[in-house]
């Protein structure tokens, strides 16, 4: 299974995440690549260092990839309008594309 991390999880990424975090996120990617995903978006949490996250992936079986698309953390008015936004295009460009 590839992954990739797209831009608006990678500015997430860059914001909230340090070496413990780094070592969490892996530890999820690889259980959720044994857990063999079904196909669509789905939503893990993660504790960050500013608190608890939501992570937003996407698994798209045609070409066996897990795309990490945005997160965000937990609290009133998130996700917010660009990110629901900028994950709808990435869905969309994602099965276009294929």
């Amino acid at each position: 299974m590839n992954i990739q991390e797209m831009p608006f999880f990678q500015s997430f990424y860059g914001r909230h995440f340090g070496p413990r975090e780094e070592v969490v996120y892996r530890l999820q990617l690889e259980q959720i690549k044994a857990d063999k995903p079904r196909a669509g978006r789905f939503e893990k949490s993660l504790e960050t260092q500013d608190g608890n996250s939501m992570i937003v992936y996407y698994y798209f079986d045609k070409n066996e990839t897990l795309y990490v698309l945005a997160g965000h953390l937990v609290r009133k008015g998130e996700p917010g309008p660009a990110e629901l936004r900028t994950v709808q295009k990435y869905v969309e460009r994602i099965e276009k594309d294929f």
